[in-house]
């Protein structure tokens, strides 16, 4: 009767301990997505987050979003891209080559882990939250004048 409830503790921990470690190492294996960015230097989070309360174009902003962007740190930037607003820490930012021109369209492409996606409203872009950048190409479309 013993060896039956030591070979079951054995199994059990086993178990715990298999999805311990699968739970910790989820995004490991994830496969990564591909954003494109104005290439625009970002703002910083906390400007971003002054503009979404105090601009009229978002008026109608979705508070609980708001409320947990303030929860992220202060060192993460903000960069606007076509139908989003993505986010990332400073480390994941370097990785990106920033450009400001005149005349010209200029895009970053890059592959990340989206950690988190968040609503911003009604005809409001979504805020997704990144890690794990590798930045993957640049484009620049010269405009007409």
């Amino acid at each position: 009767m013993n060896k039956v409830l030591a070979v079951g503790a054995i199994i059990a921990v086993a178990f715990i301990a298999l999805f311990a470690y699968y739970s910790l190492n989820e995004n490991e294996g994830a496969e990564k997505t591909y954003l494109t960015v104005y290439a625009d230097f970002p703002m910083n989070i906390t400007g971003f987050i002054h503009e979404l309360e105090t601009h009229s174009y978002y008026k109608g902003h979705n508070g609980t979003t708001v409320s947990w962007l303030k929860t992220l740190d202060e060192k993460n930037v903000v960069f606007s891209g076509n139908d989003t607003y993505v986010v990332m820490g400073i480390s994941d930012f370097k990785k990106i080559p920033v450009e400001s021109a005149t005349d010209v369209f200029i895009t970053d492409t890059f592959k990340c882990h989206v950690k988190e996606k968040r609503p911003l409203g009604n005809n409001l872009s979504d805020v997704v939250y990144v890690g794990d950048v590798e930045f993957v190409k640049q484009d620049i479309e010269y405009m007409d004048v």
